[in-house]
């Protein structure tokens, strides 16, 4: 039986085509350091398919979150997924972005799905995890875009 998918949302006061470059080219500055693995690491998403969200520790070592498996910008992107997992049993993450208000707003929702098959019972433990998460990491996104 597959578990429920932790969906996430967040309402920014910007276009969505700002919302997805802030997302993409300036995760660095609004990526929360508590969820990094490093102290003074640098957040990198390369933004085309086949990129990676990869996070650089100051001496160089590389620790990839994810890779981009679709990619339609300003729109939309799915990440394969391996923080808590590992790149051989990744989980899913589509991030999409909603133009509301005549553009003068943007919903940005995540869904996070279980993926590639986990061992029994190891979803709903990392769903929890991987929904807290997400509330710190869109309210992070969500101040970033506001002090813009």
């Amino acid at each position: 039986m597959t578990s429920p998918l932790v969906h996430k949302q967040v309402t920014v006061r910007c276009s969505r085509e700002h919302a997805f470059r802030t997302w993409i080219e300036q995760i660095n500055l609004w990526w929360p350091t508590g969820h990094r693995k490093h102290p003074g690491s640098t957040m990198v998403l390369e933004g085309q398919p086949g990129g990676r969200l990869v996070e650089r520790g100051p001496g160089g070592a590389e620790f990839d979150f994810g890779l981009i498996r679709d990619w339609e910008p300003p729109a939309r992107m799915v990440l394969a997924w391996f923080p808590g997992t590992g790149p051989s049993r990744p989980t899913e993450v589509e991030i999409t972005f909603v133009s509301l208000s005549d553009g003068a707003w943007t919903r940005i929702d995540v869904v996070h799905r279980q993926g590639a098959p986990l061992e029994e019972g190891e979803w709903p433990i990392k769903a929890a995890l991987y929904a807290r998460s997400w509330t710190h990491v869109l309210e992070a996104l969500r101040e970033a875009i506001a002090e813009a």
